[in-house]
């Protein structure tokens, strides 16, 4: 990416996004009106023994996938 050097700050990307603000004449909001839309929910954690864990993840995963796609790599995710 131009002026890039590598490593996440925020002051730079803040410093960057008003350096692009300021040579166009959209407003910040007409800019991201083309970037779809995503919607994240909250993590919903629940106390749950350490023995039961697995096993809990294992009924969901059965449960789901009898009529969803189901990924599994690093948790469990309902498509």
């Amino acid at each position: 990416a131009d002026n890039y050097y590598g490593y996440d700050d925020a002051i730079f990307a803040s410093c960057r996004l008003v350096e692009l603000l300021s040579k166009s004449d959209k407003t910040i909001s007409e800019m991201l009106s083309d970037i779809p839309k995503y919607f994240s929910t909250p993590e919903i954690r629940v106390d749950c023994p350490d023995e039961k864990k697995f096993e809990i993840v294992s009924n969901i995963k059965n449960y789901f996938e009898k009529d969803h796609k189901i990924i599994d790599v690093d948790d469990l995710h309902q498509l």
